[in-house]
C-alpha cells in the first residue's frame, strides 16, 4: 500500500523529550534504578527509524541525495571532534592507538579493537556508540531500496529484522560467556529500535483503525519500564 509523504509536526516534542532524558542522565542526579539516558537514546533511535523510512521508502529519495545529506549533516562536526580529541590525547597524555583512531573515524569503534569496548576506552568517545548504530542503520536501510522484490514490502523487512535483533539480544544474554565483547552496544542489537519504528511507520495503515488515543501513553510507560532495574533489558 502506498503511503503519502507527510510532515509529522508533533515529532519535535518527542525530540525534546529525548534530549531532556539524555541531559538529565548526564548532568543531574537520577535514581539508580532508572536509565534515563538509555530511554532517551532509544527514543532517538525510534525517531530515526521513522524519519529514515519516510525519506527512503515513502519519499523515495535517491541514494545520491540521501548520502549527500547524511554526510553533510554528520561528518564535518564528527571529523573535527575525532581529530581534536585524538590530537589532544596525543599531546597531553600519550599517543593513542592508530587502530582505535581509524576505527573511531570509520564508525567501527564499537567492534574494534577487540581488546577493549568503546565504553572502556581511555578517550572520551563512549557516546559515539549511538552514532555508530545510526550510521550502520542508514546503510542497511539504504541497501533495502536496491532490492526490487522488497519494494512496497520494506515494512515487513524491517519488522523481521527487528525480530532477528531481539532474538540476538536474548542470545547474548542467555549465552553471555560466548557473546562478543561489545554485547548490546553492537548495531546488530541496538538497531532494534530503528527497525521496529520504521516497520510500524510503514505498516501502520493496517492497524491504525484499532489504535486509541490512550494507547501511545500506555505503550511509552511500558517502554520506560524496560529501562529500570526491574527489567533485564539494560541491567
Amino acid at each position: 500500500m502506498h503511503i503519502a509523504s507527510e510532515k509529522i509536526v508533533y515529532l519535535d516534542g518527542w525530540r525534546g523529550m529525548a534530549i531532556g532524558l539524555v541531559l538529565l542522565a548526564h548532568f543531574f542526579p537520577t535514581p539508580r534504578w532508572f536509565d534515563a539516558g538509555g530511554l532517551g537514546v532509544a527514543v532517538f533511535f525510534a525517531l530515526s527509524g521513522l524519519l529514515m523510512s519516510n525519506i527512503l521508502f515513502v519519499k523515495r529519495t535517491d541514494l545520491k541525495t540521501f548520502y549527500k545529506r547524511r554526510i553533510s549533516r554528520v561528518f564535518p562536526l564528527f571529523v573535527v571532534f575525532v581529530l581534536v580529541t585524538f590530537a589532544g590525547w596525543w599531546i597531553l597524555v600519550r599517543p593513542p592507538s592508530p587502530v582505535e583512531f581509524l576505527a573511531t573515524l570509520t564508525f567501527l569503534r564499537t567492534y574494534i579493537p577487540t581488546s577493549s569496548g568503546i565504553w572502556q576506552s581511555e578517550l572520551p568517545i563512549g557516546h559515539l556508540w549511538s552514532l555508530n548504530v545510526e550510521e550502520h542503520s542508514y546503510v542497511y536501510l539504504s541497501l533495502l531500496t536496491l532490492i526490487p522484490l522488497l519494494r512496497r514490502r520494506e515494512g515487513w523487512a524491517l519488522f523481521f529484522t527487528g525480530v532477528a535483533s531481539t532474538s540476538l539480544y536474548v542470545a547474548y544474554i542467555r549465552f553471555a560467556d560466548d557473546a562478543p565483547h561489545w554485547g548490546d552496544l553492537g548495531s546488530e542489537v541496538a538497531s532494534v529500535f530503528v527497525m521496529f519504528s520504521g516497520a510500524m511507520y510503514l505498516l501502520r495503515r493496517r492497524v491504525e483503525r484499532w489504535v486509541q488515543p490512550w494507547m501511545p501513553i500506555v505503550a511509552f510507560a511500558l517502554a520506560a519500564g524496560c529501562f529500570t532495574t526491574f527489567s533485564p533489558w539494560w541491567s
